[in-house]
């Protein structure tokens, strides 16, 4: 299940975005992965995992808290972010992240790259798009710890 899809600077291919994604089980309550990669919009939203170019510059760690939850953590430079993905009482998983001092549901963004000589090299800042609980939609910064 896609929880959020963020445009990136961090491939050269234009047909990139970044997914976020978890798996529920199917027969309890309970998500068993969650994984943050490539989307190839040009083949049908074909997924793949990060290269050796975007580990080396960015650190994705996965933390389990408990059944319903998971912190996705990515770390570049000093900077760390996270994201959290929680499973509500209706079996749908969500993002959340903290962005202006508040919590919101994630729903897209931009990771906004730091550059070397036009070569991405680290997370500048990532923009976010949170929903708000009228369903309206609103654009701001995702917090550094």
């Amino acid at each position: 299940m896609e929880l959020a899809r963020l445009e990136q600077e961090l491939h050269p291919d234009d047909d990139y975005a970044i997914a976020l994604d978890a798996w529920i089980a199917p027969e309890r309550d309970e998500i068993v992965d969650v994984e943050l990669g490539w989307v190839d919009t040009g083949k049908g939203d074909a997924r793949s995992r990060f290269g050796r170019g975007v580990r080396r510059n960015v650190g994705i760690q996965y933390t389990r808290t408990d059944a319903l939850h998971w912190t996705v953590q990515l770390t570049a430079d000093k900077a760390r972010y996270q994201i959290q993905v929680e499973l509500g009482t209706d079996r749908s998983a969500g993002a959340f992240v903290m962005s202006a001092g508040r919590r919101c549901r994630l729903v897209g963004g931009r990771i906004v790259t730091r550059r070397v000589l036009g070569i991405p090299v680290g997370i500048e800042r990532i923009d976010v798009v949170c929903a708000a609980e009228d369903g309206s939609t609103y654009a701001g910064e995702l917090q550094r710890e």
